[in-house]
């Protein structure tokens, strides 16, 4: 499945969010994700973003917070930013 056209890790972050959980977008998304496109899905309830230097997530109260498996507490933004390079893979 592929949540976003042509992923690779050279042109920035990408998202693809449900701003409502319904189990209709979840069917209707994961159809999409099937197939190669050329653009992101769309549907009414999705948040699709390509190729952006930074995203900012927030939350209306603090949620917790872990990364690979570390727990870092309880936030209720975060901001993740596309360093380029920053990484190897090997595939």
């Amino acid at each position: 499945m592929l949540p976003v056209p042509h992923p690779d890790f050279n042109s920035g972050l990408d998202l693809l969010a449900m701003r409502q959980v319904r189990l209709t977008t979840i069917f209707y998304l994961s159809g999409q994700m099937l197939w190669v496109r050329r653009r992101p899905p769309r549907a009414r309830d999705v948040l699709a973003v390509h190729g952006a230097e930074s995203l900012t997530v927030r939350s209306a109260r603090p949620i917790a917070f872990q990364v690979d498996g570390e727990y870092l507490g309880e936030i209720d933004a975060i901001k993740f930013q596309f360093v380029p390079h920053a990484l190897r893979v090997a595939a």
